[in-house]
């Protein structure tokens, strides 16, 4: 089986931190050692593929919108919810060149929002998503 991940975070050899991205490095790990294909697309402040361990990790690199455009507050968070938008597209873009190449069989987005939201009602690859992920519930927890 072919397993995607999307994600804003994965573990790398000189930034080894984080929760997420450690949870998909063990994950990742674990399941290619029983077999599966993995590749985890993250977004990163460059395009670059590289294998860790038999892990193929996909960074695509984020859009970031000129601050210029934006003056005010209000329009700081607009370019942030549309440079999070925009970038999540861009790594949807890289599964699907790898989809061409080797088909996808389940993806798993580390949140409904960014970048879940961009593959969402694709009708070809099934998604999941983290509920520990979901806000509101963490909030209530």
């Amino acid at each position: 089986m072919h397993i995607g991940f999307l994600t804003p975070e994965y573990a790398k050899p000189d930034k080894p931190e984080g929760g997420l991205a450690n949870y998909l490095n063990k994950v990742g790990r674990a399941l290619a050692d029983h077999g599966h294909d993995i590749s985890i697309f993250v977004i990163s402040d460059q395009d670059v593929v590289w294998q860790d361990g038999n892990v193929w990790v996909y960074e695509v690199e984020r859009v970031d919108l000129p601050k210029w455009i934006f003056p005010t507050r209000r329009a700081r968070q607009i370019r942030q919810v549309l440079s999070q938008y925009l970038s999540s597209r861009r790594l949807v873009s890289k599964l699907w060149e790898v989809y061409r190449q080797k088909p996808i069989d389940l993806v798993q987005a580390s949140s409904y929002n960014a970048p879940g939201y961009a593959l969402l009602h694709n009708g070809t690859i099934p998604m999941v998503c983290r509920i520990s992920s979901y806000t509101p519930l963490y909030r209530s927890a």
